[in-house]
């Protein structure tokens, strides 16, 4: 059943490429500088964005803040995969958390690489996995969070 909502204005498609750039960045240097930290930090920055919409992610504001020395935007598109896709994060991050909380490193450690490794994905090629599920799921009748 398609939404009653409308649709969210598209957003310049460098933003989530930035944002998972950053992310992935982040979560690396943690693990090679041993700073589990960065785990819950970027498991609450993520959830900022997931529950306050895109324009409140604290890395979406750094990117608009830079934006007029990267010139307009070639391109647009849907923030609601991308919504969906931090969200996705954000649990594997939680559940990263949990695990720290509950003295294991090791496991936390894995789900922090396996979102480092998507987010690198998405920041160097542009494919985002995360937005490949939602679509998936948006296929399948499935409604992700609205954007």
């Amino acid at each position: 059943m398609p939404s009653s909502r409308p649709a969210p204005p598209p957003i310049d498609a460098r933003r989530p490429r930035f944002n998972q750039g950053v992310l992935a960045f982040a979560l690396l240097a943690g693990f090679v500088f041993h700073a589990s930290w960065v785990i819950p930090v970027w498991a609450i920055v993520l959830a900022v964005g997931v529950v306050l919409g895109l324009d409140l992610g604290p890395f979406h504001w750094l990117f608009e803040h830079f934006r007029s020395k990267l010139g307009p935007a070639t391109a647009l598109v849907d923030p609601r995969p991308h919504r969906f896709a931090e969200l996705v994060e954000t649990v594997l991050l939680a559940v990263g958390t949990l695990f720290l909380a509950g003295g294991e490193g090791g496991l936390a450690w894995i789900f922090g690489l396996t979102v480092a490794a998507v987010g690198a994905l998405a920041a160097s090629t542009a494919i985002c996995l995360g937005c490949e599920l939602y679509s998936h799921l948006q296929h399948r009748g499935a409604r992700g969070p609205a954007g």
